[in-house]
Protein backbone atom coordinates (compact mmCIF):
# COMPACT_ATOMS: atom_id res chain seq x y z
CA UNK A 1 0.00 0.00 0.00
CA UNK A 2 1.11 3.49 -0.89
CA UNK A 3 2.01 6.42 2.27
CA UNK A 4 -1.27 7.93 1.29
CA UNK A 5 -3.52 4.69 1.69
CA UNK A 6 -1.30 4.06 5.25
CA UNK A 7 -2.63 7.60 6.56
CA UNK A 8 -6.03 7.29 5.07
CA UNK A 9 -6.23 4.03 7.34
CA UNK A 10 -4.68 5.14 10.30
CA UNK A 11 -7.18 8.44 10.10
CA UNK A 12 -9.72 6.61 9.66
CA UNK A 13 -9.02 3.67 12.60
CA UNK A 14 -12.63 4.76 14.15
CA UNK A 15 -14.87 4.47 11.79
CA UNK A 16 -13.89 0.80 11.61
CA UNK A 17 -13.84 0.55 15.40
CA UNK A 18 -17.50 2.04 15.12
CA UNK A 19 -19.37 -0.59 12.81
CA UNK A 20 -17.71 -3.23 14.91
CA UNK A 21 -19.25 -2.12 18.05
CA UNK A 22 -22.01 -1.43 16.47
CA UNK A 23 -22.34 -4.94 15.07
CA UNK A 24 -21.41 -6.56 18.19
CA UNK A 25 -23.95 -5.30 20.65
CA UNK A 26 -26.63 -6.82 18.14
CA UNK A 27 -24.99 -10.27 17.49
CA UNK A 28 -22.64 -10.59 20.95
CA UNK A 29 -19.41 -12.14 18.67
CA UNK A 30 -16.63 -10.73 20.55
CA UNK A 31 -15.25 -7.17 19.49
CA UNK A 32 -12.02 -7.98 19.14
CA UNK A 33 -12.50 -10.34 16.38
CA UNK A 34 -15.02 -8.02 14.51
CA UNK A 35 -12.13 -4.86 15.01
CA UNK A 36 -10.00 -7.01 12.56
CA UNK A 37 -12.47 -7.73 10.22
CA UNK A 38 -13.53 -4.09 9.95
CA UNK A 39 -9.61 -3.40 9.60
CA UNK A 40 -9.42 -5.69 6.65
CA UNK A 41 -12.64 -3.94 5.26
CA UNK A 42 -10.74 -0.25 5.96
CA UNK A 43 -7.55 -1.63 4.06
CA UNK A 44 -9.91 -2.31 0.74
CA UNK A 45 -11.85 0.70 0.87
CA UNK A 46 -8.71 2.87 1.11
CA UNK A 47 -6.66 0.69 -1.52
CA UNK A 48 -10.16 1.27 -4.08
CA UNK A 49 -9.94 5.23 -3.11
CA UNK A 50 -9.45 7.64 -5.76
CA UNK A 51 -9.61 11.13 -4.32
CA UNK A 52 -9.49 12.62 -7.82
CA UNK A 53 -12.54 10.70 -8.76
CA UNK A 54 -15.34 13.04 -8.64
CA UNK A 55 -19.01 12.36 -7.68
CA UNK A 56 -21.17 11.50 -10.32
CA UNK A 57 -23.72 14.07 -9.77
CA UNK A 58 -22.39 17.07 -7.61
CA UNK A 59 -18.98 16.92 -9.34
CA UNK A 60 -17.04 17.76 -6.00
CA UNK A 61 -15.05 15.02 -4.63
CA UNK A 62 -15.94 12.75 -2.55
CA UNK A 63 -14.94 12.10 1.44
CA UNK A 64 -13.47 8.99 2.48
CA UNK A 65 -15.53 8.26 5.32
CA UNK A 66 -18.66 8.02 2.54
CA UNK A 67 -16.83 5.72 0.34
CA UNK A 68 -15.58 3.40 3.57
CA UNK A 69 -18.34 2.85 5.83
CA UNK A 70 -20.15 0.69 3.16
CA UNK A 71 -17.16 -1.76 2.27
CA UNK A 72 -16.23 -1.89 6.28
CA UNK A 73 -19.67 -3.07 7.29
CA UNK A 74 -19.79 -5.18 4.05
CA UNK A 75 -16.95 -7.05 5.21
CA UNK A 76 -18.28 -7.52 8.45
CA UNK A 77 -21.77 -8.60 7.68
CA UNK A 78 -19.93 -11.24 5.34
CA UNK A 79 -18.00 -12.93 7.82
CA UNK A 80 -20.61 -12.91 10.24
CA UNK A 81 -22.73 -14.54 7.63
CA UNK A 82 -20.10 -16.86 6.59
CA UNK A 83 -19.35 -17.75 10.52
CA UNK A 84 -22.24 -17.73 12.52
CA UNK A 85 -26.07 -19.07 11.82
CA UNK A 86 -28.02 -15.54 12.26
CA UNK A 87 -28.01 -12.07 12.85
CA UNK A 88 -29.98 -10.70 15.41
Amino acid sequence: MTKAQQELEVENLNLARREAWRLQRSTGIDYGTLESVAFEGLCKAAHRYDPDRPHPVTGKSMRFSSLATPPIRGELLHWIRDRTYAVR
